[in-house]
C-alpha cells in the first residue's frame, strides 16, 4: 500500500480514520481536507485502501471534487466503483432533486455552480408584435414536467482543459475527421487555452465536444426548450430583465469570469443572453415545439439549434425567443455551451 507519510492525503488521514459523522462544511474548511485541487485515482484508491469511512469519503468527493482518467465510453460513476468506491457514496455526484428556484449546488466532476430551475408552464417563443421578432418564434405552450439543474454560467475554457485532460480523445488534433470541421479549439496550443482566458467561456467547440464534456460532467445539454425556460427566469418580457434592451446586462467582450447579480436572471442563469451562443439538445425544427416529434431524440443527426447570441450582437439577436442553427460539426468563436442535468 502507498505510504500515506508522503501521499497527497497524509495530512488528513489521521483524521479521517476515527471520524465516523461529519457535518457538511464549505469547501476545504476546517475539516483537515486538502482541496488545493480534485481527487485523483491515486487520492481514491489511498482513501479506500486506508479504510476511510463511507460518509467521510462522500464528505471528500463532495468538497474537494473528482477528475479521474477515463477511457472513452466510461463514466465517473463506474469507474469509481471500479475503485472501491461504494454505492452509497456516490450519491455526492448527485444534486438535490429539488430545490427553491435558484437554488445552488456544486457539481464535484467539473466543480462548477448549478442553479435549480423549478418545474411550470410558459410561452416559448415571442408574441407578433415584439420587436425585432423572426418569423420562425411562434408561440407555443409548453410544460416543463420536472425541475432540472443547469450550469450557472457559461462552461469556461479552464473547466474544459480540465475534460480534455481527463479524456485525452478529446484534445486538438485528436479527434476523428468526421467529428470537427478542422477548427476545433483552433486558437489553443496543444491543451493550453490563450493566456489569460482560464475564466472566459470555452469557444471553438463543436456540438460533439460539447455534448461530450456535458457527459463527462454526469450532466447533458439542455433541450432549446428548457434553454428558454431557463433564460428567461420566469419573466416574459423580451429580455429577462424587461422589454428595453440594457448593455450592461451583457457580458463585455463575452467574458464571463466573474459572478455579476447584474447580468444574472432572477433564477441565477448568468449571460444567458449575450456571451457566447450556446448549443442546446434540440434538432433545429419549426414550430409549434413539440418534445414528441423527434427533435429531442437521442443520437439523432441533425443541425442543432444555438441560442443567447454572442456579446456584441444587436437588441433583436439578444432577445430571450431569438433562435438560431449550427451543424454539429462546426466550430467558432462565437459559440460555447453550458450544462444541464
Amino acid at each position: 500500500m502507498t505510504d500515506l507519510t508522503t501521499s497527497r492525503i497524509a495530512p488528513f488521514t489521521a483524521a479521517v480514520l476515527v471520524v465516523t459523522l461529519w457535518i457538511a462544511t464549505p469547501r476545504g474548511a476546517a475539516q483537515g481536507i486538502d482541496c488545493d485541487k480534485p481527487l485523483n485515482d491515486s487520492d481514491i484508491k489511498e482513501l479506500v485502501a486506508a479504510g476511510v469511512p463511507a460518509a467521510r469519503l462522500r464528505q471528500f468527493i463532495a468538497s474537494c471534487g473528482v477528475t479521474l482518467s477515463l477511457p472513452d465510453g466510461v463514466s465517473v460513476e463506474s469507474r469509481l466503483t471500479a475503485l472501491g468506491v461504494p454505492a452509497s457514496v456516490l450519491s455526492a455526484l448527485n444534486p438535490p432533486a429539488t430545490s427553491a428556484p435558484g437554488g445552488k449546488w456544486r457539481s464535484p466532476i467539473d466543480q462548477r455552480d448549478m442553479v435549480f430551475i423549478p418545474s411550470g408552464r410558459f410561452a416559448m417563443g415571442s408574441p407578433s408584435a415584439e420587436a425585432g421578432r423572426d418569423a420562425d418564434e411562434t408561440q407555443s405552450d409548453i410544460q416543463i414536467a420536472r425541475g432540472f439543474w443547469i450550469d450557472a454560467t457559461e462552461v469556461s475554457n479552464e473547466a474544459f482543459r480540465t475534460f480534455v485532460m481527463a479524456r485525452p480523445e478529446w484534445q486538438k488534433g485528436k479527434l476523428a475527421p468526421e467529428l470537427h470541421d478542422g477548427n476545433y479549439l483552433k486558437t489553443w496550443d496543444g491543451n493550453n487555452y490563450p493566456a489569460g482566458a482560464g475564466d472566459a467561456p470555452v469557444v471553438w467547440v463543436n456540438w460533439f465536444a460539447a455534448r461530450a464534456y456535458a457527459e463527462w460532467a454526469g450532466k447533458r445539454l439542455p433541450t432549446e426548450a428548457e434553454w428558454e425556460y431557463a433564460a428567461r427566469g420566469g419573466s416574459t418580457s423580451t429580455y429577462w430583465w424587461g422589454a428595453i434592451f440594457e448593455p450592461s446586462r451583457v457580458a463585455p467582450n463575452g467574458k464571463s469570469a466573474a459572478a455579476d447579480k447584474n447580468r444574472a436572471n432572477h433564477w441565477g442563469v448568468q449571460d444567458a443572453l449575450g456571451g457566447v451562443w450556446e448549443w442546446t439538445s434540440s434538432i433545429h425544427r419549426a414550430y409549434p415545439y413539440s418534445a414528441n416529434d423527434g427533435r429531442e431524440a437521442v443520437g439523432s443527426a441533425g443541425a442543432r439549434v444555438i441560442r443567447g447570441g454572442f456579446w456584441n450582437n444587436g437588441p433583436a439577436f439578444l432577445r430571450v425567443a431569438n433562435r438560431s442553427t449550427q451543424q454539429t460539426s462546426v466550430a467558432n468563436d462565437l459559440t460555447g455551451f453550458r450544462s444541464a442535468r
